[in-house]
């Protein structure tokens, strides 16, 4: 008689629930993925704090949302030393006060005309 053994297999995963701004990693990464997803631009200014996350993989994942909303990385590098990453960060602050006008075009950086 064979049996059958669960090997990997475990009903006691828990959920996480996607939202940019959880208290866990998984979540924060989560909510990242689905702002992607359904491509909400209006996520961009908390893609943006993300990027001064202090887990590298949040970052991560931060800066290739903002790529993929909107076809640019202002030179950000989620490994760079803390300075640079900070000044990749004001220029991203400047570029959702002042170019995007609430207004992002597809990927790939090009902007729809009025």
């Amino acid at each position: 008689m064979l049996m059958a053994i669960p090997w990997g297999c475990r009903s006691d995963r828990r959920v996480v629930k996607p939202d940019i701004q959880s208290p866990e990693v998984a979540g924060r990464i989560a909510g990242i993925r689905q702002a992607v997803v359904s491509g909400d631009v209006s996520a961009l200014p908390l893609l943006v704090d993300r990027l001064e996350d202090h887990d590298p993989a949040v970052r991560f994942a931060a800066i290739i949302a903002l790529e993929k909303l909107t076809g640019r990385r202002m030179g950000f590098s989620y490994g760079h030393c803390d300075e640079e990453r900070a000044a990749a960060v004001q220029r991203w602050r400047r570029y959702l006060l002042t170019d995007i006008a609430g207004e992002v075009g597809p990927p790939g950086g090009s902007r729809r005309q009025p």
